[in-house]
């Protein structure tokens, strides 16, 4: 459980984004199998799919044990993070990948951590994607989307598809 947007972001307001992350101060961790906590430089962003933000003042991370396996990972239900999912757009399949963020509901495993300070900095993120994302249907689609200019033109001229 936790709140969420989706939205479908093109290379150059991905990267505006990620020059709004950086001017907040975050900081990227991978997210996958790890043995301690591995902090993504900004300029390998673009060979990540999904990423977790975090901030000193958010609190402690604790790596849980995977079932059967030497190998660790961050738990993001349970952990002081935001979850960052890039859009990705696969040119030989002409589809679109939504991006998402992401930050849970449930008890953080330290309990010293503030979560009005991680709740706050989440809705910061949230309030940028709605400023710099168009919001609005598309022929062919249910409901409304957060969506760049870039994209609606590969969906409506060049026959991408969302997924």
């Amino acid at each position: 459980m936790g709140r969420q947007i989706n939205f479908y972001m093109g290379k150059k307001k991905q990267e505006e984004f990620l020059e709004f992350l950086i001017a907040q101060g975050y900081l990227f961790l991978a997210d996958g199998v790890c043995n301690e906590i591995e902090y993504i430089q900004p300029s390998k962003i673009i060979y990540e799919s999904c990423l977790c933000l975090y901030k000193d003042t958010y609190g402690t991370i604790k790596l849980d044990q995977k079932r059967y396996s030497n190998n660790k990972y961050i738990n993001k239900s349970y952990n002081p993070i935001i979850e960052y999912w890039r859009s990705n757009i696969k040119e030989e399949e002409k589809c679109i990948k939504s991006g998402r963020i992401w930050l849970s509901s449930y008890e953080f495993y330290d309990l010293t951590a503030d979560r009005s300070i991680i709740t706050k900095d989440f809705n910061c993120i949230i309030r940028w994607l709605k400023k710099n994302l168009l919001y609005q249907a598309l022929i062919g689609y249910s409901s409304k989307l957060y969506i760049d200019e870039e994209l609606i033109g590969m969906v409506c001229n060049e026959e991408y598809v969302l997924v």
